[in-house]
Order: C-alpha cells, then structure tokens, then sequence
C-alpha cells in the first residue's frame, strides 16, 4: 500500500509539474514554426567611366551583322507562310541586320544595299496590309531566295572589306 501511495504521489507530482510548466509560453515555442526573415539581395554596381565606349571595331561588328543577318533569313525561308506574325518579325530581323550592315559600308555596296533594303521594306509593307491566313506568293519567296544568294556573294566580308567605313561619325558631337 506505502508503495501504491508513493507511486500515485511521484505520478501526482509529475503531472502537476507538467501542467504548470507544460502550458508555459516557452514550450509552445518550440514547437511553433518561426515566419523566415526575407533577405534583401545584395546589389551590384557598375561603375564606367564618363569617356568609356564600348565600340567595337567596323570590322567585327560588320561581320558580327552579317552572321545575324543570314541566320534570320535563312529563318525566314525555312519558316515562311507558316505563321504571318513570324514572317514579320523575321523580316523586321532581316532589315535591321542590314541596315547595320549599311551603315559600316560606303560606296557603291552602300548603294547596293539600300536598293535591296527598300524592296524588302515594300515586300514587308505588302505582307502587313494582307490578311494573316493569306499564302505567302511564290513570287515572294523566289524573290528571297535570290536576294540571299546576292548578299551572300556580294556583300561576304571578303568582297566588301575596303568598302567598311573605318569610323562611324558620332551623333553626339553635333
């Protein structure tokens, strides 16, 4: 019985403890998860120089439009009458290469060029005004194929290398 007693008095005592202890603040936190704190992202800064430019010579940066020019049309034949929206970009694509190519040439390949740029602005405008769903003309896609074989011939890096203007007048000294 003195066993019984100090074994429901020993329980009695732990259970108390643990009611008074167990409901504390300190135990619900620790099983309570913590919101995280958000980190702010450190922040880089550049820093130039006022007089820095970051040109590249007329050279490479010919050559560098002439890779982007060919691979948009040779997307824009492999693609053509597709999707209309995507015979537009690509054209815009094409032209603007170009008109990069243009502007580091002088001369009579200059010359050239803009003739080839003024008639596929006229074939871009053409495509705009028809409707979405309309075959693109075999006339069309003739006439780009045969504009690419002449850029290609002609206006190679190899072929125009004299005709590359040598430096660009800067806008801003006007």
């Amino acid at each position: 019985m003195k066993t019984r007693r100090s074994i429901a008095f020993c329980l009695l005592f732990f259970v108390s403890c643990f009611l008074v202890e167990g409901c504390n603040s300190s135990w619900r936190k620790k099983f309570i998860r913590k919101k995280k704190k958000e980190v702010a992202a450190p922040q880089a800064f550049l820093v130039l120089q006022p007089d820095h430019k970051a040109v590249f010579p007329p050279d490479v940066r010919y050559r560098q439009h002439y890779a982007f020019w060919k691979s948009w049309h040779g997307e824009l034949l492999g693609s053509l009458g597709q999707i209309h929206k995507r015979d537009l970009r690509t054209m815009d694509g094409v032209i603007g290469e170009l008109r990069a190519m243009q502007a580091d040439l002088s001369g009579p390949p200059a010359e050239r060029l803009k003739e080839i740029l003024v008639e596929l602005s006229h074939l871009q405008d053409e495509w705009e005004s028809s409707p979405g769903n309309a075959p693109v003309q075999v006339s069309h896609r003739t006439r780009l194929e045969k504009l690419r074989r002449e850029i290609s011939k002609k206006f190679h890096y190899s072929e125009v290398k004299e005709s590359i203007v040598l430096e660009r007048p800067d806008p801003s000294d006007d």
